[in-house]
Protein backbone atom coordinates (compact mmCIF):
# COMPACT_ATOMS: atom_id res chain seq x y z
CA UNK A 1 0.00 0.00 0.00
CA UNK A 2 2.84 2.38 0.78
CA UNK A 3 4.37 1.90 -2.66
CA UNK A 4 1.03 2.56 -4.35
CA UNK A 5 0.70 5.78 -2.39
CA UNK A 6 4.16 6.79 -3.54
CA UNK A 7 3.28 5.86 -7.13
CA UNK A 8 0.19 8.05 -6.92
CA UNK A 9 2.26 10.97 -5.66
CA UNK A 10 4.87 10.37 -8.34
CA UNK A 11 2.35 10.43 -11.18
CA UNK A 12 1.00 13.74 -9.88
CA UNK A 13 4.52 15.20 -10.22
CA UNK A 14 4.82 14.54 -13.97
CA UNK A 15 4.40 17.85 -15.83
CA UNK A 16 1.55 17.90 -18.31
CA UNK A 17 1.66 19.71 -21.62
CA UNK A 18 -1.99 20.36 -22.31
CA UNK A 19 -3.66 22.92 -24.57
CA UNK A 20 -4.88 25.92 -22.61
CA UNK A 21 -2.56 25.29 -19.66
CA UNK A 22 0.80 26.74 -18.74
CA UNK A 23 3.83 24.78 -19.89
CA UNK A 24 4.88 22.13 -17.36
CA UNK A 25 1.70 22.56 -15.32
CA UNK A 26 0.30 19.79 -13.16
CA UNK A 27 -3.25 18.51 -13.23
CA UNK A 28 -5.26 17.14 -10.33
CA UNK A 29 -7.43 15.10 -12.71
CA UNK A 30 -6.43 11.45 -12.37
CA UNK A 31 -7.47 10.64 -15.95
CA UNK A 32 -5.20 13.35 -17.34
CA UNK A 33 -2.36 12.15 -15.11
CA UNK A 34 -2.73 8.56 -16.33
CA UNK A 35 -2.92 9.61 -19.97
CA UNK A 36 0.23 11.68 -19.52
CA UNK A 37 1.93 8.73 -17.79
CA UNK A 38 1.05 6.53 -20.79
CA UNK A 39 2.45 9.11 -23.22
CA UNK A 40 5.68 9.39 -21.21
CA UNK A 41 6.09 5.62 -21.11
CA UNK A 42 5.56 5.28 -24.84
CA UNK A 43 8.04 8.09 -25.49
CA UNK A 44 10.67 6.43 -23.33
CA UNK A 45 10.18 3.00 -24.87
CA UNK A 46 9.77 3.98 -28.52
CA UNK A 47 12.39 4.58 -31.16
CA UNK A 48 12.52 7.31 -33.73
CA UNK A 49 10.23 6.85 -36.73
CA UNK A 50 13.21 6.93 -39.10
CA UNK A 51 14.82 3.95 -37.37
CA UNK A 52 11.50 2.16 -37.05
CA UNK A 53 10.92 2.35 -40.81
CA UNK A 54 14.46 1.47 -41.86
CA UNK A 55 14.85 -1.39 -39.36
CA UNK A 56 11.26 -2.65 -39.83
CA UNK A 57 10.62 -2.72 -36.09
CA UNK A 58 7.18 -3.77 -34.88
CA UNK A 59 6.27 -1.62 -31.87
CA UNK A 60 2.88 -3.22 -31.17
CA UNK A 61 4.40 -5.34 -28.37
CA UNK A 62 5.73 -2.19 -26.71
CA UNK A 63 2.31 -0.54 -26.98
CA UNK A 64 0.65 -3.63 -25.48
CA UNK A 65 3.13 -3.74 -22.61
CA UNK A 66 2.69 -0.02 -21.92
CA UNK A 67 -1.07 -0.47 -21.90
CA UNK A 68 -0.79 -3.44 -19.55
CA UNK A 69 1.55 -1.54 -17.23
CA UNK A 70 -0.80 1.45 -17.09
CA UNK A 71 -3.78 -0.86 -16.46
CA UNK A 72 -1.91 -2.44 -13.53
CA UNK A 73 -1.04 0.98 -12.22
CA UNK A 74 -4.66 2.15 -12.39
CA UNK A 75 -5.82 -1.05 -10.67
CA UNK A 76 -3.36 -0.58 -7.81
CA UNK A 77 -4.25 3.08 -7.36
CA UNK A 78 -7.98 2.29 -7.31
CA UNK A 79 -7.40 -0.43 -4.69
CA UNK A 80 -5.29 2.01 -2.69
CA UNK A 81 -8.02 4.66 -2.82
CA UNK A 82 -10.62 2.11 -1.71
CA UNK A 83 -8.34 0.98 1.13
CA UNK A 84 -7.78 4.57 2.28
CA UNK A 85 -11.51 5.28 2.19
CA UNK A 86 -12.20 2.13 4.21
CA UNK A 87 -9.56 3.11 6.78
CA UNK A 88 -11.02 6.61 7.09
CA UNK A 89 -14.46 5.13 7.68
CA UNK A 90 -13.02 2.77 10.31
CA UNK A 91 -11.36 5.66 12.14
CA UNK A 92 -14.64 7.58 12.15
CA UNK A 93 -16.52 4.52 13.37
CA UNK A 94 -13.97 3.95 16.17
CA UNK A 95 -14.24 7.59 17.27
CA UNK A 96 -18.02 7.33 17.41
CA UNK A 97 -17.78 4.08 19.38
CA UNK A 98 -15.30 5.59 21.86
CA UNK A 99 -17.56 8.61 22.27
CA UNK A 100 -20.60 6.36 22.80
CA UNK A 101 -18.65 4.17 25.29
CA UNK A 102 -17.56 7.25 27.26
CA UNK A 103 -21.14 8.51 27.29
CA UNK A 104 -22.44 5.11 28.46
CA UNK A 105 -19.80 4.91 31.20
CA UNK A 106 -20.66 8.38 32.42
CA UNK A 107 -24.36 7.53 32.37
CA UNK A 108 -23.71 4.30 34.33
CA UNK A 109 -21.64 6.21 36.91
CA UNK A 110 -24.45 8.75 37.36
CA UNK A 111 -27.03 5.98 37.67
CA UNK A 112 -24.89 4.18 40.25
CA UNK A 113 -24.67 7.31 42.45
CA UNK A 114 -28.42 7.78 42.56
Amino acid sequence: MVITGLMKRLIAQIPINQAGHKANSRSKDFGVQVANYMICLKKRLSIRPQFKASLAVDSSAIDDKCGHLVDLFIEHVMEYDAHCEHEENEVERRKEKEHQDAHDKLQNDLNAKT
